[in-house]
């Protein structure tokens, strides 16, 4: 697996940047927000057991493998803007119930 340095990617991410909205550019502190923000996102869905990893059938303890994390870091990814914030239709109680099962369900069939 390759590695990168932070810097490294903060400056790609910075140069990328369209410069025509000096407004909206981003730092090293606003890309890790956005990436914590995502993390911390999911972390809350399990912990409201709005998103769960147990096999209903087998009695075993949820399980959060590599491939389930990456698949769920993909899926997640659709859920945030390029800001970093949650779409507004994810924002309500029951949309985000609906996401993690969509999610959860697409997630455990893409790693088993």
């Amino acid at each position: 697996m390759a590695t990168t340095r932070w810097t490294d990617v903060v400056a790609r991410i910075i140069e990328v940047q369209p410069e025509d909205d000096p407004a909206h550019r981003l730092d090293h502190q606003d890309i890790a927000n956005i990436i914590l923000r995502k993390s911390n996102y999911m972390v809350a869905m399990y912990n409201q057991d709005i998103l769960r990893f147990d096999v209903p059938t087998l009695f075993l303890p949820p399980i959060l493998t590599g491939a389930l994390q990456y698949n769920l870091d993909i899926c997640f990814g659709f859920v945030f803007d390029r800001h970093g914030h949650v779409l507004r239709k994810y924002r309500r109680a029951e949309d985000r119930e609906a996401l993690a099962r969509q999610y959860g369900q697409k997630a455990r069939a893409s790693a088993s």
